[in-house]
């Protein structure tokens, strides 16, 4: 396989991008919603195999103190061969000079995280106005 990472969004189907979301499972988003947010986002990767689009991940930030690593997705059948890894890699080496990086990661992917230096928070919280998605990230 030929993994290339992409930073151009010029180029994205955000409906490919909505359909690897909903399969990493992420839930459902709308492809007029997730480029909105991807645009707006300072750092972005996009993963292919070839053409196809299986991986991708954001990061909003105020570009010097605060960063929110975001959407982290790669098709399930790709986990395990070190994509992720290189996908995290590339986006943090964007942004390694900030003081703090956030991330929202799917119950036990903690570990696939702390390799990066992630620690646990005890104090995290959010509102989540989408149902779906507040299940996968929340206790309750």
């Amino acid at each position: 396989m030929k993994i290339k990472i992409i930073e151009d969004i010029s180029k994205v189907n955000f409906n490919d991008l909505a359909k690897v979301i909903e399969l990493a499972p992420l839930g459902k988003r709308e492809p007029e919603k997730l480029k909105i947010a991807f645009e707006n986002s300072m750092y972005r990767v996009f993963l292919y195999d070839k053409n196809k689009l299986i991986g991708a991940c954001r990061v909003v930030s105020d570009g010097v103190d605060c960063s929110v690593l975001c959407d982290v997705v790669l098709l399930p059948n790709y986990h395990g061969l070190g994509y992720g890894q290189k996908m995290i890699k590339h986006i943090l080496s964007k942004i390694e000079e900030y003081q703090k990086i956030i991330l929202y990661a799917v119950p036990n992917k903690e570990e696939f995280y702390k390799q990066f230096g992630f620690k646990e928070m005890t104090t995290a919280m959010a509102i989540f106005k989408n149902q779906d998605i507040q299940k996968i990230f929340t206790k309750e």
